[in-house]
């Protein structure tokens, strides 16, 4: 049977859905999920920024809708030769070797101006109107490999948990990236800029928020 890679994490509230979805439409494969730690320090900016620009019904609906990894998914710590495809979502540790390796990453936010880290705090940042789901390929540079598939979403009225979501309410366009992918006859286009959002200090989380 044929073998889909993923690196990601364990996120019952906004990414394991999306591993599930993944798991329940491409029956006929395998699928093996690599597992990353994010480092406790970025976990708890993680859930100040989400009680902090959240409304409090949708973050109950998160807490409410959480999903466990359905059972078709394997968890592995090791990696295998072979796969017919190796996609990263929501990865938190560098993934070594990429220039031995073909692996496409689903990155929330454009190559332009949203390359890098916490994306979704940076949003309340810089009052973006606009963002991006943003499929492509993995290079050593981060967020600079040659884009296969992307869409721009208006999200000026979405709270965190609203952008966090983007992924899980627009499942299509991961699949329809995959598909493409799976042709293996794709072309790349690069739009790609030299700013890089950073994972923000706990005073900066508070400072954009009393701003708000």
């Amino acid at each position: 049977m044929k073998k889909i890679l993923i690196y990601s994490q364990i996120d019952p509230y906004f990414i394991n859905p999306i591993l599930n979805k993944i798991a329940n439409k491409y029956i006929n494969f395998e699928i093996e999920v690599y597992i990353s730690k994010p480092h406790p320090k970025r976990t708890i900016k993680t859930i100040i920024t989400i009680f902090l620009f959240s409304k409090l019904l949708n973050i109950f609906k998160a807490f409410k809708n959480k999903e466990h990894l359905n059972s078709r998914i394997k968890i592995v710590n090791k990696i295998k030769k072979k796969y017919d495809l190796i996609l990263c979502f929501g990865h938190q540790n560098k993934i070594k070797n990429l220039n031995s390796r073909i692996i496409f990453n689903f990155h929330l936010g454009n190559l332009v101006s949203q390359r890098g880290s916490f994306i979704f705090f940076h949003k309340f940042k810089y009052s973006w109107n606009y963002m991006a789901l943003t499929c492509h390929q993995m290079t050593n540079t981060l967020d600079k490999g040659g884009i296969i598939n992307q869409k721009k979403i208006y999200v000026k009225n979405l709270d965190a948990v609203g952008v966090l979501n983007l992924y899980k309410k627009k499942i299509i366009f991961i699949f329809d990236s995959i598909n493409y992918i799976l042709k293996k006859n794709h072309s790349y286009k690069s739009n790609i800029s030299k700013q890089i959002n950073k994972q923000p200090t706990y005073f900066e989380i508070l400072k954009i928020y009393l701003r708000h």
